[in-house]
């Protein structure tokens, strides 16, 4: 019989791991597993149901703040003097792509 203990521990290793998404979904994939179990007969309770308290909550996602109209001109300046790629193709793609994506 699994044990909410079982469970608790198999998703705190991944969680050391530092995948913290990963052992989210872990927890949640053995649910579905036990809510399919019970719905069949095969098992009575979720031992993960109650452990949604215990994990770590999710960090809080931080967009990079948009550039003003009065940053621009240097953003392109920036841009157009990017020297990171070694190829000269490869760079005239990340400056396109760069621009681009502003």
């Amino acid at each position: 019989m699994v044990t909410a203990a079982d469970v608790l521990a198999m998703v705190r290793s991944v969680k050391a791991r530092g995948a913290l998404d990963v052992s989210r979904r872990l927890k949640q994939h053995v649910s579905r597993i036990y809510r399919f179990a019970i719905s069949v007969g095969w098992a009575e309770r979720d031992p993960a149901e109650h452990l949604g308290d215990l994990l770590k909550a999710k960090p809080r996602v931080r967009h990079m703040p948009r550039v003003g109209v009065d940053e621009l001109p240097e953003l392109v300046r920036a841009i157009d003097g990017y020297d990171g790629d070694e190829a000269p193709r490869w760079r005239a793609v990340t400056r396109a792509a760069l621009l681009f994506t502003y």
